[in-house]
């Protein structure tokens, strides 16, 4: 697949919007839509502007593949109404920003985004 940040921005605007184009690079070389994916979770751990400085994007590219796959490994077809897979999600994001030394006062935000875009990208996960 060839890398047109244009082409790619336009398919999905939402989510690009705070990533340069080397985390794009580094996320198009992707199956189907799992660049699209990992960009959401992107989008979501990024919009915090500390995050960003402290982070840098290699690091928060690296969360947002491993929240793809947290996603992948979690949710189930009733998970947005059981409470206690939702807890068990937010448990596990909440245990990857540590690890990769999240600002703490930013991670409950980015816990709330991470849901939405969860949420959002539900229907593809769903087994």
């Amino acid at each position: 697949m060839e890398f047109d940040a244009a082409t790619m921005e336009a398919s999905a605007p939402s989510v690009c919007a705070g990533a340069d184009a080397d985390v794009l690079r580094i996320l198009v070389d992707k199956p189907d839509d799992q660049w699209r994916r990992e960009l959401a979770f992107y989008d979501a751990v990024s919009s915090n502007e500390s995050a960003v400085e402290l982070q840098g994007d290699a690091i928060l590219a690296e969360i947002s593949r491993e929240l793809v796959h947290i996603m992948q490994r979690d949710v189930k077809t009733d998970w947005t109404v059981r409470d206690d897979v939702r807890a068990k999600l937010r448990s596990s994001i909440k245990r990857l920003l540590v690890k990769y030394k999240y600002p703490p006062d930013k991670q409950p935000g980015a816990i709330k985004l991470v849901l939405e875009q969860m949420e959002a990208l539900a229907g593809s996960y769903a087994a």
